[in-house]
């Protein structure tokens, strides 16, 4: 049979087609993987799913001596050969695969990992002064990696792709190195179409060369300029150019030039007094601090101590000595000091006024803040009944507003809470939480705001433009309530994470705005328990937005409430009593709270319970609830007859707040000038000397 050459056109719409299908593919294995191992492998391997599936793709089609979809589309055979019509051989198909999906994809990664590790060498150089002739070196090799990466690699692609318009033959460079041509059973009809391609070929060999040139004047008029720069400027010595180092560093916290600057693990730069005092009043029970901008967690002892002896070993010159005398001061300093912190231990947290707490509320918070209450250690605790976070969404009620307030307080103090060891108020009886909201506000951004997750989750239940101003700055009344009292550790939940982050941020721009450590930086303490689900859908966490009052347990339940819940309560059509997340969420969730009612662990709660059937066990676990919480219940309804003991309570803990916050305020509003009546006595005379 005679056969003909193919048309470009032709071998172009075959290998879009291809494209076609791979891309379709790569999706589809994207899907799948994101389903089988979850977001977080998904994302982390997203730029390995093309390659899978070009290797899949012409694995099933190409390496098996089969046509592609784009081939057998358009009726194209390839050959080794068109005159001797040879199909490739199994390992010339074999390297095509290799070469075509498998190495480019190598050749960028490896030169990545080189470029990445050659920045990081040149900025330990930098930190660790080695001599000028090593850093010229790793930068003269990155310039080179850098240009083969981003120009060398595209110049080739692009150089095959103008052989292919002008020669119709070899469309990837990986076909090319096998010598794979095309074969059509019919002849070329479109000759203007070659004429066009032939053009396109033309004008990418004139872009390339313009490249070329361009690229080969800059190098020349870089190596010029080098060179007269040379000649007309005085050598510069080691010594100097290290001081040039201090003298271009800028600490990102303190914003400041001409400081001995530091690279701690993560590879991020800060001056000494800085990152000490940082180190100082974050640095937790285990020796860890972490970096102020991407937040890994190091071991400070080792950090000092091994950069200090390092430096020692390298150093020579006189401002090498001095820099290594403040990195030993300044190490052995951390290691006696690490004790005396800037800041007093407090403990600031808060809780909405929903009324009563359910057991998700208890084990999940009050639970926890009263085992810290309790453990003996020296601190101050404040908590608040969070009233101004209640209306985030919109006004309720007055009344229903002052019986939950009222039921929060009674519940937290029938639980545990003691008045002497934890300063119980009500947030908006201390008006200076709104004002430090606000001056926390001008260094917060609208975006970022915007992206917290729980704004998210909340505004979807509003339209477009009905949205509450107070949801998206809910997470900055929540710093506010926690930097008022210069909290060092807030207790709260682990859905609360990316608030603590935020409010970190916070007090770290604040600081560096007001040039001081005015404010800690906070440190999360989150409960360690599992999350309560609710009672009749175990995919959603026990809540009062559930509006069925059975999907939760209240603290004030009676024992037979206990029990018709408990009864009510979700299960499967197994009658065992299994642990079982994925497979069995209802069932696990009861387990979960049996073990939290008793204090035993998920094993041993199995193995005791591995006689009873669903109906049994539910009816024990009701037991083993109403045995927990009766002395709060009983304690509740006496605080419930004695509602002046509880406005006494809440009022002297607003009191003692209230001179807290005061404190603060006094103290940062000195630090803002808005101090202007407390520094000029005689406000007459102040007018008049400014003409008001």
């Amino acid at each position: 049979m005679k056969v003909f050459t193919t048309d470009l056109s032709e071998i172009l719409l075959a290998e879009r087609r291809d494209e076609e299908e791979t891309n379709y593919l790569a999706k589809e294995l994207s899907h799948i993987f994101k389903d089988l191992f979850g977001p977080q492998f998904w994302i982390s391997y997203w730029n390995y799913y093309p390659v899978l599936a070009n290797i899949l793709y012409y694995s099933v089609t190409f390496l098996s001596a089969v046509q592609t979809v784009g081939e057998e589309y358009v009726a194209l055979v390839p050959l080794v050969s068109g005159q001797q019509r040879k199909l490739p051989f199994f390992t010339r198909r074999l390297f095509f695969v290799f070469s075509f999906a498998v190495a480019p994809f190598l050749i960028e990664e490896i030169l990545k990992r080189i470029e990445g590790n050659l920045k990081d060498s040149l900025i330990a150089s930098e930190t660790l002064f080695f001599n000028r002739k090593q850093r010229n070196f790793r930068k003269t090799l990155l310039n080179l990696i850098t240009s083969i990466r981003c120009s060398g690699i595209p110049v080739l692609y692009r150089l095959n792709l103008t052989l292919f318009y002008l020669f119709g033959t070899y469309y990837y460079i990986s076909k090319r190195l096998i010598g794979l041509k095309y074969v059509s059973f019919r002849a070329q009809s479109n000759y203007q179409a070659l004429s066009y391609f032939r053009f396109f070929g033309a004008i990418n060999i004139a872009q390339i060369v313009s490249s070329v040139a361009i690229w080969i004047q800059d190098e020349v008029r870089k190596r010029v300029t080098t060179g007269f720069r040379q000649l007309s400027e005085p050598r510069i010595s080691e010594e100097e150019d290290d001081l040039l180092i201090f003298n271009s560093f800028c600490c990102l916290l303190c914003c400041q030039y001409n400081k001995p600057p530091i690279c701690i693990p993560c590879g991020h730069l800060f001056c000494w007094s800085c990152i000490l005092k940082h180190i100082q009043f974050t640095v937790t029970d285990g020796a860890l601090s972490f970096c102020p901008q991407c937040r890994e967690e190091f071991h400070q002892i080792v950090m000092m101590n091994g950069t200090a002896i390092i430096l020692r070993k390298l150093s020579h010159g006189n401002a090498k000595r001095i820099f290594e005398k403040q990195i030993v001061r300044s190490s052995l300093s951390i290691t006696t000091k690490s004790k005396n912190k800037y800041f007093p231990v407090i403990y600031v947290s808060g809780i909405q006024p929903t009324g009563v707490p359910h057991l998700g509320n208890y084990f999940g918070f009050i639970q926890h803040w009263i085992n810290l209450q309790n453990d003996g250690h020296s601190k101050q605790m404040y908590l608040s009944i969070a009233d101004y976070h209640s209306i985030s969404m919109g006004f309720i009620d007055p009344m229903e507003m002052r019986n939950n307030i009222f039921k929060m307080a009674a519940s937290l103090l029938a639980c545990g809470l003691d008045p002497e060891k934890t300063i119980l108020f009500q947030q908006s009886r201390v008006a200076h939480h709104a004002n430090l909201m606000y001056i926390l506000g001008s260094l917060q951004t609208i975006a970022r705001l915007t992206r917290m997750p729980q704004y998210k989750d909340k505004a979807a239940a509003f339209k477009q433009g009905d949205i509450p101003v107070n949801l998206q700055l809910y997470p900055i009344l929540q710093s506010a309530d926690v930097l008022l009292y210069k909290g060092t550790h807030v207790p709260v939940g682990d859905d609360q994470t990316q608030h603590l982050l935020l409010m970190r941020d916070l007090a770290v721009k604040c600081n560096t705005v007001l040039r001081c450590d005015f404010f800690p930086v906070p440190i999360q303490i989150s409960a360690k328990c599992a999350r309560l689900k609710s009672l009749e859908n175990a995919t959603k966490k026990m809540s009062k937005s559930m509006g069925n009052d059975r999907s939760r347990i209240l603290i004030s339940d009676t024992k037979q409430i206990i029990a018709e819940k408990c009864a009510k309560a979700l299960s499967d059509s197994q009658s065992n009593i299994t642990y079982e997340p994925e497979k069995r969420p209802a069932i696990s969730n009861l387990v979960t709270l049996y073990s939290l009612a008793t204090g035993l662990s998920i094993e041993n709660v199995i193995h005791e319970c591995t006689s009873l059937d669903t109906k049994g066990f539910k009816s024990h676990l009701a037991e083993q609830i109403d045995a927990h919480i009766a002395p709060f219940r009983e304690k509740y309804e006496i605080l419930l007859q004695e509602p002046q003991i509880i406005r006494d309570i809440l009022m002297f803990g607003t009191q003692r707040a209230e001179e807290k916050a005061q404190e603060t305020m006094v103290e940062l509003r000195k630090l803002l000038g808005f101090d202007v009546f407390q520094q000029i006595n005689n406000y007459h005379y102040y007018s008049k000397n400014l003409d008001i």
